[in-house]
């Protein structure tokens, strides 16, 4: 978790800083996997994909979301209506509501 999500929803510097936990708790009861993701798990796919074990992929995207993506919005439409809570829960976090 870090500050890019309280700026996406129009926080500033410091103010998106101090929502990270309270954005951490909205992710975990979004995706799949119940807890939100971190820095280490970029790092652990690029470490893996760096490494002997990935010598036979090429080509491929490979989505470290939880879930979040994976079709358990029941399509677009919902994935924006939940986007757009997410921003509404963010500001409210923030007092900005």
């Amino acid at each position: 978790m870090t500050g890019i999500f309280g700026k996406s929803a129009g926080l500033e510097g410091a103010q998106a800083e101090r929502v990270a936990d309270a954005v951490a708790g909205i992710f975990a009861g979004l995706q799949p996997v119940p807890r939100a993701g971190t820095t280490d798990d970029i790092a652990r796919a690029a470490v893996f994909l760096a490494g002997d074990g990935s010598t036979f992929i090429t080509g491929q995207d490979i989505v470290i979301d939880g879930g979040l993506i994976s079709g358990c919005f029941g399509g677009w439409t919902a994935a924006l209506a939940i986007r757009s809570d997410m921003g509404n829960r963010i500001q409210a976090a923030a007092g900005k509501s």
